[in-house]
C-alpha cells in the first residue's frame, strides 16, 4: 500500500507513547501529526477552540518546604465502612516560556 503525502499518521515514538499498549491491541488516544507535532483531539475543549501546548516548557514543580505529598487521617466515611485518608500536595504548574503556548479562537469546520 502507498502512503500519499497528505496523509498524516502517528508514527514513531510519540505515537506510542500517547497510545498505550491495551489487552486487545493500541488503546488510547487518537491523534496525527502535522509539521512534525502531534494533534489529539480533545472532547472536553470547547467547539471553535484549539490549544497549543508545547511541553518541552511546561513542568509540574512540588513545593519544597511545604506538603509533598503528605498524609492526613483517618477519617471516618459517614455512609460507609471505610476509613478515607487525605493526600495533601503543593504545587504549581510552571511554563517557563509562555510565548511558545498558544490558543486559536473562532474556528469552524471547512
Amino acid at each position: 500500500m502507498r502512503i500519499q503525502p497528505a496523509q498524516r499518521l502517528p508514527i514513531g515514538p510519540a505515537a506510542e507513547q500517547m497510545a498505550a499498549k491495551g489487552p486487545n491491541g493500541q488503546a488510547g488516544f487518537d491523534n496525527i501529526r502535522f509539521n512534525s507535532a502531534m494533534i489529539v483531539v480533545d472532547e472536553k475543549s470547547p467547539v471553535g477552540y484549539v490549544s497549543m501546548y508545547n511541553c518541552e516548557f511546561i513542568e509540574l514543580v512540588a513545593h519544597i518546604a511545604r506538603a509533598n505529598i503528605e498524609r492526613q487521617g483517618p477519617v471516618e466515611s459517614p455512609n460507609q465502612d471505610a476509613r478515607v485518608w487525605k493526600l495533601l500536595w503543593m504545587g504549581n504548574l510552571v511554563v517557563s516560556s509562555p510565548r511558545m503556548q498558544a490558543i486559536a479562537t473562532g474556528l469552524s469546520e471547512a
